[in-house]
């Protein structure tokens, strides 16, 4: 029975699969902490801040189709639309904003810095509601991936704690709207919700490597 399921047609391309994307998924999140955390010159901070979204989205697909593989469920393919949505909502805000800061920034010698500034604050209220739906979205897909991968023991835990924290930002963003549940006093949980998404990837590297 056991060499009947690990000799499925496609075992070897799927773990290749989940070592890429087990890869892509730590490189996005370590461009989206980098950013962050550290001050870096206009164009890497553009790179990096695209490279967030698009790595995001190569290992939504491979956890997919991994978890499609062994455990059927249109939870699992819903869930792979709505991240996928809520990185490009999320690349789509990241490249709008630092065309601003970079552009009124260029602009200041010409622009009276009051204008500017008022530019600038106009513009984020703009950001802040996008920033909310890629919350929402991102959200979302947290609780689908709980669903989807409840009956597989390799990546039950995972998926239950990133769902629990994907209901808690839904909440949160509900409760503060139209702002952002960082910039009204409450708990920010993009934080760990990033280390758990890094860990869950290194995890999908990890079947990619083990899984026979």
């Amino acid at each position: 029975m056991q060499e009947q399921f690990t000799s499925k047609p496609g075992l070897q391309s799927l773990k290749a699969l989940a070592k890429s994307g087990g890869l892509a998924g730590m490189l996005s999140i370590t461009s989206y902490l980098t950013i962050a955390f550290t001050s870096l010159p206009d164009p890497i901070v553009f790179f990096l801040a695209m490279a967030f979204p698009i790595l995001g989205i190569v290992f939504l697909f491979a956890l997919m189709e991994y978890i499609h593989f062994y455990n059927p469920s249109y939870a699992n393919r819903l869930g792979f639309v709505f991240g996928s949505l809520a990185f490009t909502i999320c690349a789509a805000f990241l490249s709008a904003q630092l065309a601003v800061q970079v552009g009124v920034h260029i602009e200041n010698t010409q622009v009276a810095t009051q204008e500017a500034r008022f530019v600038k604050e106009s513009i984020r209220l703009i950001d802040m509601g996008m920033d909310v739906a890629w919350d929402m979205f991102i959200g979302t897909y947290l609780v689908l991936l709980l669903i989807s991968s409840r009956r597989l023991k390799e990546l039950r835990f995972w998926g239950f704690a990133l769902g629990i924290l994907g209901i808690a930002l839904m909440i949160l963003n509900t409760i503060t709207f139209p702002n952002p549940p960082a910039e009204s006093g409450l708990f920010d949980l993009g934080p760990f919700i990033a280390i758990g998404l890094f860990a869950l990837a290194g995890q999908t590297f990890r079947l990619g490597l083990l899984r026979e």
